[in-house]
């Protein structure tokens, strides 16, 4: 073997090694880090190398837009269209977590990235509001994200007509006692709803006064005296009652100048302060007509109507009526039989 020449390299030995090589960064200004070392023990061998940082390089191009589909009926490759073209180049679709990505000749696959954490369910509300046909639909947003609110207008379109409601459905009938034949709807102002009422009229109570009920009176008196008190039936309707009748009374005038006339009066309620409702002027002849009546001299302006209080009695009131004989002449002696005697009633609703 020859002697080797300075600088030339000699062949020392071979072996079959794993060698791991780092690199270390460097910015070419800092020493030491241009330094290269090897380290190994036996066939295990360790390089380091310095790695420099380049400049900063020029601007790429921005990357091409996709235009991204979302089709939920594609959930496999298999299923992407066969008919793109190159003017279809960027129409992207997410499958899984992959994005496909047609380049005008083929697709290539880009990851989606990783699905974050799901965010914050807003609360969200809504109301609707109808407005007319012809003007135009809207929705006003309000409220925060978490808890947003939607108004809608809504011109919807008028329909064809329906058929007719039923009366007895509206919110403002009243139909707990249900209407019979020929009632018609009334309105209550009490309640504020229609109620069904016959038509054919206001409900009447009719009954006559026998002569049975009527007291004998003997008695000198120039005032009055009571021959009848009779309780009135209890009705279950507003009413005024309308009276009629007949009788006769005997009797002589001590004052012989003057005929002795003998009439009559009814009262609702008290047989002396009650409300007059009838009236009969004593005649020379001593026949006593009794009719509707309901001034008198202490109360010229009293008169009844189907709307005010006078005479009135309410539903469910008990009542009672009384004729009292009254002397329309001077002091005078006489007497009344109840033969014949008649009173004929009606209890007409209001």
């Amino acid at each position: 073997m020859s002697t080797p020449l300075p600088g030339q390299p000699v062949h020392l030995m071979d072996w079959l090694n794993t060698m791991h090589v780092f690199g270390v960064v460097s910015d070419g200004e800092v020493p030491g880090l241009r330094t290269c070392t090897f380290e190994g023990v036996g066939d295990d061998i360790v390089m380091t190398v310095p790695v420099l940082k380049g400049d900063r390089g020029e601007p790429g191009m921005p990357s091409p837009v996709v235009n991204l589909h979302i089709d939920p009926t594609i959930t496999a490759p298999t299923q992407l269209p066969t008919d793109l073209g190159v003017d279809d180049k960027g129409d992207t679709w997410w499958i899984g977590d992959m994005l496909y990505v047609w380049m005008g000749t083929e697709f290539v696959t880009r990851p989606a990235g990783y699905p974050g954490r799901p965010g914050p369910v807003p609360q969200m509300s809504f109301s609707i509001e109808l407005i007319a046909p012809g003007e135009e639909s809207s929705v006003e947003p309000s409220g925060t994200a978490l808890n947003p609110h939607l108004h809608f207008k809504i011109a919807a379109p008028r329909g064809i007509p329906g058929p007719a409601a039923a009366i007895r459905d509206a919110l403002d009938y009243d139909n707990t006692l249900p209407p019979t034949d020929k009632d018609v709807p009334m309105w209550d102002e009490e309640d504020g709803k229609w109620k069904p009422s016959s038509f054919l009229g206001k409900r009447i109570i009719a009954f006559s006064i026998p002569e049975s009920a009527f007291t004998n009176v003997n008695a000198i008196i120039n005032g009055r005296i009571r021959i009848l008190s009779y309780q009135l039936p209890v009705p279950d309707f507003a009413c005024k009652p309308f009276v009629w009748g007949h009788f006769k009374a005997f009797g002589v005038d001590l004052n012989i100048t003057d005929p002795f006339k003998i009439g009559a009066e009814v009262r609702l309620g008290d047989a002396t302060s009650g409300q007059v409702i009838g009236r009969g002027k004593g005649t020379i002849a001593q026949e006593t007509i009794l009719l509707p009546h309901f001034s008198r001299p202490g109360a010229p302006t009293d008169a009844m109507t189907m709307d005010n209080e006078v005479a009135l009695i309410n539903a469910g009131e008990q009542q009672t009526i009384n004729v009292n004989l009254v002397n329309d002449g001077l002091l005078g002696l006489y007497s009344f039989n109840r033969t014949d005697a008649q009173l004929v009633c009606q209890l007409i609703e209001v």
